[in-house]
């Protein structure tokens, strides 16, 4: 959902379900509310005729989960790297004169011979 036209045509889908005593629609979190005994199925089915997708809230299984969590890991492996490999260039600039004292003036060697002017 994109805009509160969009809130307000899933909140009319969801109040045309028989038994569906109210519905809030929520655009930050994507979520409804409904009051009444109407079924998963009816509520479930009436979503996608107004165009957009719908589950029940905790009805995530375990296999879910468990893809979730092994492809987040994955994603903070990859971003982990990504990491170390930009910081390792600023590390050997910065800390390279302690292990090797003339290191800065290799480093530095090419401005100091620039023509000035």
């Amino acid at each position: 959902m994109t805009c509160t036209s969009c809130v307000a045509r899933e909140e009319r889908a969801l109040k045309a379900v028989p038994q569906v005593a109210d519905a809030s629609v929520t655009l930050a979190t994507e979520s409804a509310r409904i009051a009444g005994v109407a079924e998963a199925g009816a509520l479930l089915a009436a979503v996608p005729a107004s165009g957009y997708g719908a589950q029940i809230a905790g009805a995530t299984t375990a296999e879910t989960a468990g893809h979730r969590c092994e492809r987040e890991a994955t994603d903070l492996t990859r971003d982990l790297i990504l990491a170390a490999v930009l910081t390792l260039p600023v590390l050997v600039l910065e800390m390279g004169e302690y292990p090797v004292p003339a290191f800065h003036h290799w480093l530095l060697e090419p401005s100091d011979k620039a023509p000035v002017g």
